[in-house]
């Protein structure tokens, strides 16, 4: 190789050492952060309450009119329906469906109740106090649905009607539980029109 070829060679090899390569890295230059994986939210996420019931434990029951919610809430405590249950609980987004179907015989359109119980362990620290009972609820049109707290021994709400609209948003109602309150509550909810989901359900105690 003659001096010019040298020279030539030297001088491509230090041009290439300046050269940004679009592409190239660096061995020690630090990968990119990953993006973070996306949880899926549900539309229970903000909502808070001092006792949380589970909707996944909820007892689903049908009537055929709106009694009293002493008996309502005791029927459909006392008789769970798994196949209904199964067929109105969204375990992905944590919600229930509720409304009125048709009971396929001549009784005439069939309402869901659907029941949710507050364990005696929880009952005990709202016994002699005023609670809000509250949840989060929308329904498919405009249509209103009824709420009701019911003790074991001590009284009961009464149903409490309220109007939805077709976005989620948060309900409440107080009530005065008696001081001889004792083993399990419930709360329960019918549908008076129309298809209505809940997606949260809960109670704050007042001081």
């Amino acid at each position: 190789m003659n001096k010019f070829a040298v020279i030539a060679a030297s001088l491509v090899l230090v041009a290439c050492d300046q050269i940004n390569i679009p592409g190239a890295k660096d061995s020690d230059e630090p990968a990119p952060p990953q993006p973070e994986a996306v949880q899926a939210t549900k539309p229970s996420d903000a909502f808070t309450a001092d006792i949380k019931v589970s909707l996944s434990s909820a007892a689903v029951a049908q009537i055929t009119s709106l009694e009293s919610v002493s008996t309502t809430l005791a029927k459909a405590a006392a008789m769970p329906d798994p196949a209904a249950f199964e067929t109105v609980y969204d375990a992905d987004l944590d919600t229930i469906a509720l409304g009125r179907r048709s009971s396929g015989g001549t009784g005439g359109a069939m309402i869901d109740v659907v029941v949710f119980q507050v364990e005696a362990t929880d009952v005990a620290k709202f016994a002699g106090k005023t609670i809000t009972v509250k949840f989060l609820a929308k329904s498919d049109k405009a249509a209103s649905i009824y709420a009701g707290f019911s003790t074991a021994s001590v009284g009961h709400s009464g149903w409490q009607e309220f109007a939805l609209s077709d976005s989620f948003a948060e309900y409440s109602f107080d009530y005065e539980v008696g001081a001889d309150n004792v083993n399990r509550d419930f709360l329960g909810f019918v549908p008076k029109d129309g298809n209505i989901t809940v997606a949260a359900a809960g109670l704050d105690i007042q001081n």
